[in-house]
């Protein structure tokens, strides 16, 4: 939105490009949104024909909000699911619990689609592609 805007006044295209830094981390992502939530309210208060712009197109104090709070919950989500991976290395007993739970619901998915085709011959069969696809037949290139 603010891209769009940008050529309404001479300068603004540079500050609109100031506020949007590559953001390769959460954290970088976090500061860029912040600075161009505050460039797009600055903007909206100052008035001029930048706001006039945006205004036309329905961005206001509203979108403001709208994009404060997304931009709290992006911040929310990001530490409440930061510890969910990298807690050190894995033992080999985890892994087999994993891999012994996943068989089991694979079991029973395989199990509950049968039954389903004896009912509805047109209903799909559910077949294993990811180990079909490397035990599987394989024509050799000469």
């Amino acid at each position: 939105m603010l891209d769009q805007a940008a050529h309404a006044e001479l300068g603004f295209a540079e500050a609109v490009a100031t506020a949007d830094a590559a953001a390769s981390d959460e954290v970088a992502l976090h500061a860029t949104l912040g600075a161009l939530i505050e460039l797009a309210e600055k903007t909206l208060q100052q008035g001029g024909p930048v706001a006039a712009v945006l205004e036309a197109d329905g961005f206001g104090a509203a979108s403001i909000e709208r994009y404060t709070a997304l931009r709290t919950k992006l911040a929310t989500s990001h530490e409440t699911t930061r510890g969910a991976a990298g807690n050190g290395p894995v033992t080999q007993a985890e892994l087999d619990a994993q891999d012994g739970a996943l068989l089991v619901y694979m079991r029973g998915l395989r199990e509950t689609f049968r039954a389903l085709r004896q009912t509805d011959p047109r209903a799909p069969a559910l077949i294993v592609r990811a180990t079909g696809s490397y035990f599987g037949r394989r024509t050799r290139a000469s």
